[in-house]
């Protein structure tokens, strides 16, 4: 409903946006897996995409050690990435929807 209302002003910058995941621990749960990133404890990953200005425009959650760049194409339109993403394979795939990486 946010994004819908920040939409229909025009407070969603989209002349560039950003992609990134975080860890968090998590006990249980469909969405945990080992933690590449702490000794192997259980945790699940937000991979998040913002607007230019830091509006959320989409998350998924997956276990914790899933590859952030299996979530890219899932949670973007337009998107400019930080190197965990960078990879030819999705590179290409960006540019057949007419997004430059």
């Amino acid at each position: 409903m946010l994004l819908a209302e920040l939409n229909a002003v025009g407070e969603i910058d989209r002349s560039w946006a950003c992609v990134d995941a975080s860890h968090i621990r998590a006990k249980r749960g469909a969405a945990t897996g080992s933690s590449p990133v702490n000794r192997g404890t259980t945790g699940s990953k937000h991979h998040l995409i913002c607007d230019g200005g830091g509006v959320p425009l989409a998350i998924t959650l997956t276990g914790g050690n899933r590859n952030d760049m299996t979530q890219l194409l899932p949670v973007v339109e337009v998107v400019v990435a930080d190197r965990d993403y960078d990879d030819e394979l999705y590179r290409d795939q960006l540019r057949q929807r007419g997004i430059t990486p």
